[in-house]
């Protein structure tokens, strides 16, 4: 990709207002990427322009969409009726930050340390074996495009898999597959990915509920899903596709809205090329060309394979019924830009049969990276893609989540104060339903959680402490009913819904649960534990009869004060 100097730059922003209008623009340079603010009056026009762009900033206050994109695609919007306006000044901003790309260390992203290259990515993971080899583990899923065509050429893809292996057992753990990096030119998710692996690994035995999280759960995260896409993004160029040049054939010049390859993510066998081409494209150069024939391609096929030796097959959801409330597991694809928490359908309006669990899900997760949650089918429709993939075919929850909408490149700053903090969240909220997330979400969540010591003498009484709250909803795109705290229960080194827990009632401080904000306490007997670490759980319900996802903390009980010489002096 070449970029004009600063120097240009500066010359338009002095020359024009902040904005210029892209129609009395003619000499848009064809080789540049801008970010281009469309209007539109009907919801129609950002359904026709869909196929063009992805990941697309909707504001429906404003009736406007907000791209990064090359004159092709300030073409097509204007086509499609909208009044375009490139936005010189971040557009200037984002061309200084980026020119650093196509110079410097080709072993890394230059301006960009935050973000792992495709090779670097590969040695975290091996790192993370070596450093925890009986929590980490590595697994080859197959072949990258370049590599299935040259045993020299491209990659194999890498599974990082993280369970606590000492824990495992006759009874299957829920699984937590979590993709990112399917569209190559998107930095940030891959970034997240490495970040919650950080968490879980870094965290074990340090925080509870890493530790429990890894003890009884699995996390399957495929960090490059399109590692042959990614090291041209790398780069700079805003490459999304795979690297497929026999079916994904493009001559001419490369641009964001012109390249070579198949879009990974209208490849997906479940309801590929449904829409008519509203949510995917036959047109080989498009953007999100969806491949001659469903999983045509090998990094589609591995994860396709991938996902069925992992989740169980619930044919009732392709018939329209709903996957049993008490799934264990979850699906994850992220992306980036456009801050959106997603949910099937994505190629038709029709709400699926579990509808309201993925509303209540949804609106969770969006409460703490405070995107929009919304079907996916809400503005325009995508066929072939991997989260409806996931849930038609496995009945497993489904969800896409889009990053911020501060570029595909995001910078180091954004991504390390905003983005990766505010996604771990909601990553960690969501590990924490793996039991059960189609019912979990739907009851209160439990915060806050602590014991009045960390270390107590075996027999001394301990308090137990918690906030118990029903209100942590992103409440946009609708409202989501709030109900009141019935109840709030403690456990000991046992999950609320496993056999050996025996449940302690906590109560209301305040005396009544008449609230849906709580806190709550109780006193715990510590005459019947054994010395060593204990992993305390609590969790709250409320009215509608949900019980929601459980947090814990540490306990370490002594059999004696060793800070006290017990020959009489102390």
């Amino acid at each position: 990709m070449s970029f004009r100097s600063i120097g240009v730059l500066a010359a338009l922003f002095c020359a024009h207002s902040l904005n210029v209008s892209a129609a009395a623009d003619t000499h848009i340079d064809e080789s540049r990427i801008w970010i281009a603010q469309a209007h539109y009056q009907d919801v129609q026009a950002v359904r026709e322009i869909a196929p063009y762009f992805t990941h697309m900033r909707v504001d429906r206050a404003q009736q406007t969409v907000t791209v990064e994109t090359d004159a092709l695609g300030i073409r097509h919007m204007r086509e499609a009726g909208m009044q375009v306006e490139i936005n010189l000044a971040a557009t200037a901003r984002m061309n200084v930050r980026d020119r650093a790309l196509t110079t410097g260390n080709p072993d890394s992203i230059p301006n960009y340390a935050c973000y792992q290259t495709v090779a670097e990515t590969q040695a975290s993971q091996d790192a993370f074996v070596a450093s925890y080899p009986t929590l980490a583990s590595v697994i080859d899923i197959g072949p990258s495009w370049a590599r299935s065509q040259n045993s020299a050429n491209g990659f194999r893809l890498r599974v990082l898999k993280i369970t606590n292996q000492a824990t495992d057992s006759a009874t299957a753990k829920p699984k937590f597959f979590y993709m990112s990096g399917l569209h190559a030119r998107e930095y940030a998710p891959v970034g997240v990915n490495l970040g919650l692996a950080h968490w879980l690994l870094d965290n074990y035995g340090i925080d509870a509920d890493a530790t429990w999280l890894v003890d009884h759960n699995e996390f399957h995260l495929l960090m490059q899903a399109n590692p042959d896409g990614r090291i041209i993004a790398e780069t700079g160029k805003y490459q999304r596709k795979n690297t497929d040049n026999i079916s994904g054939i493009c001559t001419g010049t490369q641009t964001s809205s012109h390249q070579l390859g198949v879009d990974l993510n209208r490849n997906f066998p479940f309801h590929w090329n449904t829409t008519a081409g509203q949510g995917s494209s036959g047109t080989k150069c498009n953007e999100t060309f969806r491949g001659p024939t469903a999983s045509s391609e090998p990094e589609t096929q591995n994860i396709v394979t991938y996902l069925a030796t992992i989740f169980p097959v619930h044919p009732p959801v392709v018939a329209g019924q709903a996957a049993p409330d008490d799934y264990a597991g979850m699906f994850l694809d992220m992306h980036s830009n456009a801050e959106l928490v997603l949910w099937p359908w994505g190629d038709t309006p029709t709400h699926s049969p579990n509808d309201a669990a993925y509303v209540a899900f949804g609106r969770r997760m969006a409460y703490f990276n405070n995107y929009s949650p919304e079907q996916s089918d809400s503005l325009y429709p995508t066929d072939g893609a991997s989260d409806d993939n996931a849930y038609g075919t496995f009945g497993v929850p489904a969800f896409t989540i889009e990053l911020d909408g501060t570029g595909f490149f995001e910078d180091c700053t954004s991504f390390q104060n905003t983005t990766l903090p505010a996604n771990l969240a909601a990553l960690r909220y969501a590990a924490r339903t793996l039991h059960a997330p189609y019912k979990l979400p739907q009851g209160p969540d439990a915060l806050n959680v602590k014991v009045s010591a960390s270390r107590v003498v075996i027999g001394s009484p301990i308090t137990l402490s918690a906030s118990i709250d029903d209100t942590r909803y992103n409440q946009s795109n609708g409202t989501q009913t709030i109900y009141a705290i019935t109840a709030a229960t403690a456990t000991v080194d046992a999950l609320p819904w496993e056999a050996a827990a025996l449940p302690i009632a906590m109560n209301a401080v305040d005396g009544a649960f008449d609230s849906s904000s709580e806190a709550v306490n109780a006193v715990l007997d510590t005459s019947l534990l054994t010395p060593g670490k204990h992993l305390i759980y609590m969790q709250g319900s409320n009215s509608s009869g949900a019980s929601g996802p459980p947090a814990a903390t540490f306990l370490q009980v002594v059999a004696f004060d060793d800070n006290i010489f017990y020959d009489g002096f102390q």
